[in-house]
C-alpha cells in the first residue's frame, strides 16, 4: 500500500515511519506542512494518509475533508495526542483514529483494517452497484445487499436520491429526518448518520466515484446505477421523444417497476412519488404518440397497455388505446377495454367516457 504521512512534528513522523517498516507499506511522502502536503497529493496518489489533527494553518480535520474531495477513495487515519478530537474527527470520515504515542499492537490492528478494506474494494468494485427506488427500496452490489446500520441512514440515502445532483440544506435534512427537535442535537445526529451511511456503502464495495455525498449533502450517482436518478435525468434533459432518443426512452420507462419507494409512507416520499407518477404517464404518452406518428400501432398499443397497468386512472391512455382499436378494427379488444374503462369511470370518478366511444361500442360491440 502507498502511504503519505502528515504531521507538523518531525519526531512523530520519524517514529511512525519506523513502525511502518514492519509492514508491506511504501511511504511515498512525509510532510510537516499540511498545505504543501495537500498540493502534492494529486501527483502522489496515495492509498492511505496518516495525519495529525492539531496542526497550524490547516488542521487535520479540515485537511482530511479537502483530501477526500480530491481523492474520493482515500483511506484516512488520524494520529493525534488529543482524545477530545475524536467526535469532531468523524467529519472527515476516517477509517481509524489512533492516539499518540502509537504502540505496535494498536498500529497492527489499524494496518489489518486497512488491508481488509483495500482487499474488499478490489473484489467488490468489479461489480456494478444497483439502487432500486421504483417498488421497494434496495441497494445491492453484486450479491451483497447494503446493511443499513439504522433506519435513519436508510432514509437519508433515499432522501438524497430524491434531491440528487444538487446541494441540500442541512436544516432541511434535519427537519425531514428528525423533525423539530433540538437543532444542535440533531445536527450531530445527522453527521453521525451520514458517517454510518458512507461506511455501509463502502462495506459492500460501493466507491465514491459511483456514489458520492459531498459536504453540502449533494449526492451524485453514476448513470445506470439508480433507476430513479436515471429516470429524472432523462425527464429533465428530454422535452420530447423522437428518433434520437426513443430507444433510451423505452429503457428508462422500463425501470418503472412500481411506485417510487412503495414501502415508505412519509410526506416527502409521497410528494416525490406523485411527481414520478405524473412524469411517467406524460412520458409514456409521448412515446405512444411517437409510435402513432410512425404508424406503428402495435408498439403504441404495447406502451399504452403498460401505462394503464401501472396507472389505472390514466384516462388519456385509455382513450388513445381505444382510438387505435377503432382505427385498426380490433373489435374484441375495443369491447374489453371500453367496458373496463367505463366501469372505472363510473365507480371511481362518477363519470363516463367521451360519447364517441359509446357510439362506436353501440354500433360494433353489441
Amino acid at each position: 500500500m502507498k502511504i503519505v504521512l502528515i504531521d507538523d512534528e518531525r519526531p512523530a513522523l520519524d517514529d511512525l515511519s519506523y513502525l511502518l517498516k514492519s509492514y508491506d507499506a511504501e511511504i511515498i511522502g512525509t510532510f510537516t506542512n499540511p498545505v504543501k502536503a495537500f498540493d502534492s497529493l494529486a501527483q502522489l496518489k496515495p492509498e492511505v494518509v496518516f495525519l495529525d489533527i492539531d496542526m497550524p494553518v490547516l488542521n487535520g480535520i479540515e485537511l482530511g475533508i479537502k483530501i477526500q474531495s480530491l481523492l474520493p477513495e482515500i483511506i484516512l487515519v488520524f494520529v493525534t495526542a488529543y482524545s477530545e478530537y475524536a467526535l469532531e474527527a468523524f467529519k472527515a470520515y476516517p477509517l481509524d483514529y489512533m492516539l499518540k504515542p502509537v504502540n505496535e499492537e494498536r498500529l497492527a490492528r489499524t494496518i489489518d483494517h486497512i488491508e481488509k478494506t483495500i482487499e474488499k474494494r478490489g473484489q467488490k468494485n468489479k461489480a456494478t452497484p444497483l439502487i432500486r427506488c421504483f417498488g421497494n427500496f434496495e441497494v445491492i452490489n453484486g450479491n451483497a445487499a447494503v446493511r443499513f446500520p439504522t433506519q435513519k441512514a436508510r432514509e437519508l440515502l433515499a432522501y438524497l436520491i430524491c434531491n440528487s445532483d444538487q446541494a441540500v440544506y442541512r436544516d432541511e435534512l434535519i427537519y425531514a429526518l428528525f423533525g423539530n427537535e433540538d437543532d444542535k442535537k440533531n445536527a450531530n445526529n445527522l453527521r453521525v448518520t451520514l458517517y454510518r451511511l458512507r461506511n455501509a456503502l463502502s462495506a459492500i464495495g460501493i466507491n465514491n466515484e459511483q456514489v458520492s455525498i459531498k459536504e453540502d449533502y449533494a449526492l451524485t450517482i453514476q448513470d445506470r446505477i439508480c433507476d430513479f436518478i436515471d429516470f429524472c435525468r432523462f425527464i429533465k434533459s428530454n422535452k420530447s421523444v423522437d428518433d434520437a432518443n426513443i430507444d433510451y426512452a423505452e429503457r428508462i420507462l422500463a425501470l418503472y417497476q412500481g411506485d417510487l419507494l412503495s414501502d415508505w409512507d412519509v410526506l416527502w416520499v409521497v410528494e416525490n412519488r406523485e411527481w414520478a407518477r405524473i412524469q411517467f404517464e406524460e412520458t409514456m404518452l409521448k412515446v405512444a404518440f411517437y409510435y402513432i406518428s410512425k404508424q406503428q400501432s402495435r408498439n403504441a398499443e404495447r406502451v399504452l397497455l403498460q401505462l394503464i397497468e401501472n396507472h389505472p386512472f390514466a384516462d388519456q391512455g385509455y382513450e388513445l388505446l381505444l382510438d387505435i382499436y377503432m382505427e385498426t378494427g380490433a373489435i374484441p379488444k375495443y369491447s374489453h377495454y371500453y367496458r373496463r374503462y367505463t366501469r372505472l369511470m363510473e365507480e371511481e370518478l362518477d363519470s363516463m367516457p367521451d360519447e364517441k366511444y359509446a357510439v362506436f361500442f353501440a354500433k360494433n360491440c353489441r
